[in-house]
């Protein structure tokens, strides 16, 4: 039976929350080169977050 678990597990979804929570700090502190880290690190976040649960809801 294979895994249906993505290779990293908890700790890959970690990262990809810990990018989230960097980016809504960054946002907080105005500065235009941090807003462009911000919006790389929420796209990061959400896109690993996002293929994370669709490789779990995948039967094979």
């Amino acid at each position: 039976m294979m895994n249906i678990h993505s290779p990293g597990g908890i700790g890959l979804n970690a990262f990809f929350i810990l990018c989230i929570v960097f980016a809504i700090v960054i946002i907080i502190v105005p500065n235009i080169l941090e807003y462009i880290i911000a919006i790389f690190l929420l796209i990061l976040g959400i896109s690993g977050l996002v293929s994370g649960f669709a490789k779990r809801r995948r039967p094979f």
